[in-house]
C-alpha cells in the first residue's frame, strides 16, 4: 500500500517540478523577447538620428 502512495506522490511531484519547469522556460522566453524587442527600437533610435544627422549635413553645406 505504501509503495503506490510512493509511487503516487512521486508522480505529482513530477508532474508538479514539470509545470514549475514550462512557468519558468515560459518567462524566459518572454523576458528575451522583450529584451530583442528593447534592443530593436534602440537601434531603430540611433538609425533615425544618423539620419537626421545627415540630411542636416547635406542641408548645411547647401544641397
Amino acid at each position: 500500500m505504501s509503495d503506490k502512495k510512493s509511487a503516487e506522490d512521486l508522480k505529482q511531484v513530477s508532474e508538479m517540478i514539470d509545470q514549475l519547469t514550462e512557468s519558468a522556460m515560459s518567462d524566459t522566453m518572454g523576458l528575451h523577447m522583450q529584451n530583442a524587442v528593447t534592443i530593436q527600437q534602440g537601434m531603430q533610435a540611433i538609425s533615425n538620428a544618423s539620419t537626421s544627422t545627415a540630411c542636416a549635413l547635406i542641408l548645411k553645406k547647401g544641397g
